[in-house]
């Protein structure tokens, strides 16, 4: 079984659901991607959408 591709995790991959997200490479200058385990797939989500909200309220607040 293949692990986790984030720095120092040990977690083993979702063979029946594996799942990717995207991360910036500054040495590319590109996004890659990286297979990843449930729970960091779920962070990476969440982070993802709490920065959609607060830009979606700051928008908001621009505009008052």
């Amino acid at each position: 079984m293949k692990n986790c591709e984030i720095k120092d995790c040990k977690q083993t991959l979702n063979p029946q659901d594996p799942k990717r997200i995207y991360v910036y490479d500054e040495n590319l200058q590109e996004e890659i991607a990286m297979r990843v385990c449930d729970q960091h797939y779920k962070e990476h989500i969440d982070e993802e959408n709490d920065v959609d909200w607060q830009q979606a309220i700051d928008s908001i607040e621009d505009t008052e």
